[in-house]
């Protein structure tokens, strides 16, 4: 599961991967009684899995993709950025997956294999119904947005072919889309607008972030996440390299304001162990960050 959920962020980002993946771990683990440990360790690894996944590829994550735009990288001086962070998180990985002891097979509690019965009807049936095929359209899109990253299309065309295919084909979507967060890219969008007309607010900021981009970015983003951040520091600095590292670091901070986070809180919020699940989360994530912060520094964009 792991495995799993690091490979599709690695195409499809941190959201959707824990959106699939995370519910997959709860329905098999969550409610043992007698595997709770198990449980809160693979819930963990998925997350951190997730968010690491989605560090090769830029338009697996909002900010990225934005400072990718902005500067004009192309895929393979983007690579150059990520690729160090992305194999290091691989390395990191290896050991905490394959760390279990193999143990005898026992046999199934009958709730167990309740759930897991009443999970393949469901599946199955959402198939013969035609509302599970995503997979195919989730590839075929995947691929699309790798070829506007190569700039072998224009990322309009694979913006409208989307919007079309959601309007004729899962209009549903529409309904379900997280409004908050859109209507969040819009008010950044039109307060940046306004504040780069305000001489005050460039010259307060530029000492601030002048020849420290990547670390006044990271901490900017745990007060306003990193997106925000990224646009607005994109236009009072030149140092996209930089920035796009501090994107990385808050993407996997374990105090940081982001997505995961908050699925993560939604899921857990009823369940016991809280406490032991917060302090294995946040020892993980800062085992990792503190890997990448030693990369920045020895790479010299710290």
């Amino acid at each position: 599961m792991v495995l799993i959920s690091f490979f599709v962020s690695l195409f499809f980002g941190t959201g959707i991967s824990l959106y699939y993946t995370l519910p997959l771990c709860n329905a098999t683990l969550g409610r043992e009684e007698d595997s709770p440990f198990l449980f809160i360790h693979c819930f963990c690894l998925q997350i951190l899995a997730a968010e690491l996944g989605s560090i090769l590829l830029p338009y697996t994550a909002l900010s990225d993709f934005y400072l990718f735009l902005h500067f004009n990288y192309s895929l393979l001086e983007y690579f150059r950025i990520s690729f160090l962070f992305f194999l290091f998180s691989i390395l990191f990985l290896l050991p905490y997956v394959f760390c279990f002891k193999k143990e005898k097979n026992q046999v199934l509690s009958s709730g167990t294999l309740e759930r897991l019965q009443n999970a393949y009807f469901t599946l199955k049936k959402e198939k013969i119904l035609g509302k599970g095929n995503c997979f195919y359209p989730f590839c075929f899109f995947g691929i699309l947005f790798f070829l506007s990253c190569i700039k072998w299309i224009p990322i309009p065309f694979c913006f409208a072919l989307t919007l079309i295919y959601t309007i004729f084909f899962r209009r549903r979507v529409i309904v379900r889309l997280d409004y908050d967060l859109l209507s969040l890219i819009i008010l950044v969008f039109l307060i940046r607008g306004n504040l780069l007309h305000l001489r005050a607010f460039s010259e307060f900021l530029l000492p601030f972030i002048q020849g420290r981009e990547a670390s006044r970015a990271l901490i900017l983003s745990e007060i306003f996440t990193r997106l925000p951040v990224s646009v607005f520091l994109a236009d009072l600095s030149t140092k996209g390299r930089q920035l796009i590292i501090a994107s990385i670091l808050s993407a996997i901070h374990p105090l940081a304001l982001n997505y995961s986070g908050i699925i993560t809180h939604s899921m857990l919020k009823n369940k016991e162990h809280t406490k032991v699940f917060v302090l294995h989360y946040i020892f993980l994530h800062l085992q990792m960050l503190l890997l990448f912060v030693f990369l920045a520094f020895f790479t010299g964009n710290l």
